[in-house]
């Protein structure tokens, strides 16, 4: 059975159609994965199911019945829940805080105390597997990694009927992938539908039973992932399944790190991968000259950078 039921879903901004009579739909135990390039509309997708946004046009239905979300706290009250790409942690309150925010217990005469917050923030995390979390710690304290799983324990935590998640893996090394992974397929497996938003391919296809594919406001089609190949679903998005072959040879140098660590040559794409910190925004706000370095030089074009701002 679909908890959810879209049809005709039609959004316009500044004369922009974001949606064009989209129909989609999530069903019990199922998760359902939402692709598409960017500006494909499917933020604006989840946005009007997460109550953020409401449609120009179209019927929505939530258990069979005709239904209007009613802003986020009606789609909470659906129990509707959401983890986004972006943070929403408030850094000044500690995870608990975050966590139970508006679902505190209250105890007589309606007090609230810290001490009950961290409990129920325990339990519940020990419930879907995330007890390493340390529920006392400032938000603002946290590496990315684990402010990304409180977010999700959020989402899971209001969404008793339907979890979405929006790019759940986006920067998280390979062994918090796969944790990322369990918590999802836990909800599933429990019976829960969940939306999956990734511009993952390979993410997508090992998670998702069915995806809906969109392209410029307009739904492409609905595929079964048994039955559609990576290479295929990346065609239907637009986008190549791998790198295209480099037709010529890299050129001179152009930039290079201090001690030979890297180096970028003309007429390439270098990635820059460090698990386990974001030690790589440091490295390209040092070489943009955002941040200062403390030690190293770097070359472009073989001449060494002074320290200094962007504008030098």
């Amino acid at each position: 059975m679909a908890f959810i039921e879209m049809t005709g879903i039609t959004k316009t901004y500044a004369g922009i159609r974001a949606l064009d009579g989209v129909d989609f739909d999530a069903r019990d135990g199922e998760i359902h994965g939402l692709v598409g390039a960017n500006g494909s509309g499917k933020t604006t997708l989840v946005h009007i199911i997460a109550g953020l946004v409401s449609p120009d046009a179209g019927r929505i239905s939530i258990g069979g019945s005709p239904a209007a979300i009613g802003g986020v706290k009606g789609a909470q009250e659906l129990g509707i829940g959401i983890a986004y790409q972006d943070s929403q942690l408030i850094n000044g309150i500690t995870i608990a805080q975050s966590l139970m925010l508006g679902r505190e217990p209250r105890g007589r005469f309606g007090m609230i105390r810290e001490r009950d917050i961290n409990d129920a923030a325990k339990d519940f995390l020990g419930k879907i597997g995330l007890d390493d979390i340390p529920v006392e710690k400032s938000a603002s304290l946290m590496p990315d990694g684990m402010r990304k799983f409180v977010e999700a324990a959020r989402a899971i935590l209001i969404g008793t009927k339907l979890a979405i998640f929006d790019e759940p893996t986006a920067g998280l090394d390979g062994e918090e992938t796969g944790r990322m992974e369990v918590l999802i397929r836990r909800l599933k497996d429990g019976g829960l539908p969940v939306i999956l938003v990734s511009h993952d391919i390979g993410f997508i296809i090992g998670m998702c039973d069915r995806v809906t594919v969109l392209d410029r406001g307009s739904k492409t089609g609905v595929f079964v992932t048994g039955e559609t190949g990576r290479d295929d679903l990346s065609r239907m998005i637009g986008e190549p399944a791998a790198f295209p072959s480099r037709g010529e040879p890299a050129g001179e140098v152009v930039l290079s790190l201090p001690g030979g660590g890297a180096e970028l040559r003309a007429g390439e794409t270098v990635g820059i991968y460090v698990p386990g910190g974001d030690i790589k925004t440091g490295l390209i706000r040092s070489i943009f000259g955002n941040d200062p370095r403390n030690s190293g030089d770097y070359s472009i074009f073989g001449f060494k950078m002074r320290v200094g701002p962007p504008g030098g």
